[in-house]
């Protein structure tokens, strides 16, 4: 399957950074020819979206490679964040203590959630039960925020030191898979960091728009106004 088909930035990365030395050390062993796991990615037969193996994505990405092996599963984009949720919890790179929070507080946001036990979605993001009561009885609990980010090239960078050259540039949050906006660098690798492969500014706004509305919950109540602004938008700009 061609990576630029796949979907990164779709809400399936729980992670609260990515790790550019494992990306380097995962690139050089494919180089050597050992074998991965291949990647997991759900289809709803029209958008593909990857819900395990960011890193692995990225490494082949550093190689130059465009396309590769999948495990390709039926479902919507709901059902490859919720699996997301489950990603290496006993295998691949060890989560942190803010993997973990950032993967419970997603989970217990998500529409699959309702109805579920505590001890389900434990279960399920592969934590104790002692983590999701915390977030559930204390919903307003903040995310846990980290200052890196990683780029389009699989390197991480400190967005407060970028912040300080005072130029602006996009690249993706490893956290989230939303592309943000930071000030822009001037050295060769970071300024790769910038650039998206594939797409076209107008593709790659638009990627960013549909990632912004896929953080919308469920249960707002302006839910569907919302949605009609954009359609309103749509409508007058076509």
């Amino acid at each position: 399957m061609k990576i630029a088909d796949i979907i990164l930035d779709g809400g399936t990365q729980p992670r609260q950074e990515m790790d550019n030395k494992v990306i380097q050390e995962y690139a050089e062993a494919m180089g050597r020819g050992d074998t991965f796991l291949k990647v997991i990615v759900f289809t709803d037969g029209d958008k593909y979206w990857l819900a395990d193996g960011f890193h692995r994505v990225y490494a082949y990405k550093q190689r130059n490679q465009t396309e590769i092996d999948v495990d390709l599963r039926q479902g919507t984009l709901e059902d490859a964040q919720w699996y997301s949720f489950s990603a290496n919890k006993a295998n691949g790179l060890h989560r942190s203590n803010e993997d973990k929070q950032r993967a419970v507080r997603a989970a217990l946001a998500h529409p699959k959630a309702a109805g579920k036990s505590g001890r389900e979605i434990a279960e399920h993001c592969g934590v104790g039960e002692k983590m999701i009561r915390k977030y559930k009885d204390d919903p307003t609990a903040a995310l846990p925020q980290s200052n890196l980010v990683t780029g389009r090239d699989g390197r991480t960078y400190d967005v407060t030191k970028l912040r300080e050259r005072g130029k602006t540039t996009e690249i993706v949050d490893g956290g989230s898979g939303a592309v943000i906006e930071t000030p822009q660098v001037v050295t060769k690798e970071e300024h790769e960091a910038s650039m998206f492969t594939g797409e076209s500014d107008a593709i790659h706004r638009a990627n960013m728009a549909i990632n912004n509305l896929n953080q919308i919950k469920q249960n707002d109540p302006q839910r569907v106004e919302g949605y009609k602004k954009v359609a309103q938008f749509i409508s007058n700009n076509l």
